[in-house]
């Protein structure tokens, strides 16, 4: 699967999450708001 395939339907997901929702990374478990 193409990277640019990946990143859209990650991005779509990422669009259905509410507002505040908290994502953590697993390597770093760095918090992206």
């Amino acid at each position: 699967m193409p990277f640019s395939v990946s990143w859209h339907t990650l991005l779509e997901h990422l669009d259905e999450l509410p507002a505040d929702a908290t994502l953590i990374t697993p390597l770093s478990h760095s918090h992206i708001h």
